[in-house]
């Protein structure tokens, strides 16, 4: 298995450059993008519905892969009925290195994650909410039922409104069970990582690149923004980091 947390690595995080238009894959063929991020993430629910694996993986970067197909209450781009998704997510895996599926799909897909698995791919395990921010109580129940699915790392995306919501995002790095992913998102989502919110190990963030790229892909700058994904892990374990 490709490795994803590096060893006591420190902030900045890793960039993850999230992939939702065609036109914009098609100009990555074979390229090496590690000047603007680290990752890539491929949203298969931004993609023309008729189009292949083997034909979208024609113009894969040489870079490592997350396969994302995002249920539409969650913020797809295209309604999909639920195995609709999850036979895509397997068409995609000999091509993975890691994929995400939705907490809440997670019981459903219990055959996809063991498969996946087996085959060495990591999955996160993600929950989104763009209207409000949810409970740290909820959120950790959350992460326990991930965490019993298998998932390697959990992933929440939320909505802060007010500013004591920021402070759901700290309660959930004190007592992670594993590594997890924080994400504010909405206006308030810039200040929701503040030096107060950094933990020991912020290995990624989660954006368009470092710089604008020729492909058209909008920058994602280094300091947290409304994007921004740290995995964290702090247990005292060590993980390992794709590279």
């Amino acid at each position: 298995m490709q490795q994803i947390l590096r060893e006591h690595q420190t902030y900045p995080p890793n960039v993850v450059a999230s992939i939702t238009s065609w036109e914009v894959w098609k100009t990555l063929k074979g390229k090496d993008l590690k000047d603007q991020c680290d990752w890539v993430e491929l949203r298969v629910d931004a993609l023309p519905p008729e189009l292949a694996p083997e034909q979208v993986m024609e113009f894969r970067p040489d870079m490592p892969l997350l396969v994302t197909v995002r249920c539409h209450e969650e913020g797809g781009l295209r309604r999909m009925p639920e195995e609709e998704r999850f036979s895509l997510l397997r068409a995609y895996m000999p091509y993975a290195t890691a994929i995400d599926i939705e907490i809440k799909s997670m019981r459903h897909g219990r055959e996809l994650v063991m498969e996946a698995a087996d085959r060495g791919i990591l999955v996160i395990g993600s929950t989104h909410d763009f209207q409000i921010t949810p409970g740290v109580d909820y959120l950790r129940e959350q992460e326990k039922k991930a965490r019993a699915y298998r998932a390697d790392i959990v992933k929440f995306a939320f909505t802060p409104c007010v500013a004591g919501d920021i402070q759901t995002g700290v309660q959930l790095f004190k007592k992670p069970k594993g590594p997890i992913a924080v994400m504010g998102m909405g206006p308030m989502g810039p200040v929701s990582f503040t030096p107060s919110w950094a933990p020991a190990w912020c290995t990624a963030t989660w954006g368009t690149g470092r710089r604008p790229p020729a492909s058209g892909m909008s920058p994602s700058s280094r300091k947290p923004s409304a994007t921004s994904v740290p995995f964290s892990d702090n247990s005292g374990d060590s993980f390992p980091a794709l590279s």
